[in-house]
């Protein structure tokens, strides 16, 4: 098990079966701390709320009308005229698909200001679930990357693929 500071200091040298980490570490932290790595549990814990505009954006961008749109993905627990909560399925957003590793939105172009405004981060619970769940890799306590030499290296190698298409 490996101990990997999701805050390195340029100071700090890990050596891992005769490799250098300090690099890896620097570069894990800088990406981790801005890019999702998909994991997809914001998508699953949360339901989206919709303004109007996000509504006819979306509307748009799947060739529907506001009310087919409504019909189709709106929680009807959800009171709001102005507003909609938009329905899971199966226990996820029904714009989320994937497998593996990754999980995508389908309307990413179009994404509602929620999911803008969501930052991944080491901190929050649900990048904590997917980092577990897909990577096998936990944070503690102190913000340190928890787990195997190859999984955090396979980690690390998934968050270089993502910048890069960033």
């Amino acid at each position: 098990m490996v101990s990997l500071s999701m805050h390195p200091s340029p100071s700090i040298l890990h050596r891992i079966q005769g490799t250098c980490y300090n690099t890896h570490m620097a570069i894990i932290t800088q990406l981790f701390d801005l890019i999702c790595f998909r994991c997809g549990e914001c998508c699953r814990r949360y339901q989206v709320l919709l303004d109007r505009t996000g509504i006819a954006l979306l509307s748009k961008h799947m060739g529907l009308s506001t009310e087919d749109f409504r019909r189709r993905y709106a929680d009807p627990r959800w009171p709001g005229t102005n507003t909609c909560l938009v329905q899971q399925i199966n226990g996820s957003c029904p714009f989320l698909r994937g497998e593996g590793r990754e999980f995508l939105c389908t309307v990413h172009l179009n994404k509602p200001q929620p999911c803008r405004d969501w930052a991944a981060s080491p901190a929050k619970l649900e990048c904590q679930r997917g980092l577990q769940k897909l990577w096998k890799l936990t944070v503690d306590s102190s913000g340190h990357l928890q787990g195997m030499p190859e999984d955090i290296s396979a980690f690390q190698g998934f968050l270089n693929t993502c910048a890069k298409e960033e």
